[in-house]
């Protein structure tokens, strides 16, 4: 956040308190990098860390968007301020008009957005919900930049044009429409900062010429892969299976924990079954979760 500063909500301890040290670590380096530059928790994350993390996020994009409409407050009281200091008729006018909110069509900006990923092939998301956080993002920038909305269409394209923005670093992070248009982002996406900074990127990871290979060790490398492929689905469902079953174990102790929760979902989804595991909540069990 431009700022500097996020809180955390003592409502979500009782979330956060089912998680080891090792998934609270993990967590609250998602929720700083969240917090710093809007990347999102990896998927190879804990269930239970990625479901406790969208919590946080909910109140991260809250505080934003709080932010954005005090500074644009903030910026009415001080141009009313001004104008009732004696300006000349033509200086409130020219003030008046920098106070009115820019209008714009929010729905014809995101389906640009939407229609021009489909069009350049671009790994960003798409955006199928208009919300108070993306209207007060798109209402700053545009008081920035005089309501002009081409600002922003030509930003999207520098966005679309970054391989570096499209998942080319290392990280394989993808920026996304929120991302753009953040006050630390919006301007370097708008120069075509990124552009260079990708060029940079992609030749600093160029890899040598790899050396022809024969049949055989072509071969040889399919097979590999296809084992270490099948060695690491193993243990992925292994791992899958013990998460449920830590879950399955909170579950019977207390229904209402955020581990109890991933249990009955898994249940209910058929991934408990799917895993091999043999169980169903008991009817006690949930009649406690009722209560």
């Amino acid at each position: 956040m431009s700022d500097n500063r996020f809180s955390l909500n003592i409502a979500h301890y009782e979330a956060v308190s089912q998680l080891s040290d090792l998934q609270l670590g993990i967590l609250m380096r998602a929720v700083f990098l969240y917090a710093k530059d809007s990347t999102l928790v990896s998927d190879d994350a804990p269930q239970v860390v990625r479901v406790a993390f969208a919590f946080i996020k909910e109140d991260i994009d809250a505080q934003r968007a709080a932010r954005e409409a005090r500074c644009r407050k903030n910026r009415e009281n001080a141009q009313k301020r001004w104008a009732r200091k004696g300006k000349t008729s033509k200086e409130k006018g020219k003030t008046a008009k920098k106070e009115q909110h820019p209008t714009f069509n929010a729905e014809g900006l995101i389906a640009y957005w939407n229609r021009r990923i489909r069009e350049t092939g671009s790994r960003m998301p798409q955006i199928h919900r208009l919300n108070r956080t993306r209207i007060a993002l798109i209402e700053a920038r545009l008081l920035e930049y005089d309501g002009d909305t081409r600002k922003i269409r030509d930003a999207f394209e520098q966005a679309f044009a970054s391989p570096y923005l499209n998942g080319a670093g290392k990280r394989h992070w993808v920026a996304d429409f929120d991302w753009i248009l953040r006050p630390e982002n919006f301007s370097r996406v708008l120069d075509g900062s990124f552009k260079a900074y990708a060029a940079a990127v992609q030749k600093e990871e160029s890899p040598a010429p790899a050396p022809e290979l024969t049949d055989e060790q072509i071969q040889q490398q399919a097979e590999a892969r296809k084992k270490q492929a099948a060695e690491n689905e193993a243990a992925r469902k292994e791992a899958q299976r013990n998460r449920i079953l830590d879950a399955i174990e909170a579950f019977e102790q207390n229904p209402k924990s955020l581990q109890g929760q991933i249990a009955l979902q898994a249940y209910q989804s058929g991934l408990t079954h799917r895993l091999g595991i043999s169980w169903a909540p008991s009817v006690t069990s949930l009649n406690r979760k009722a209560v």
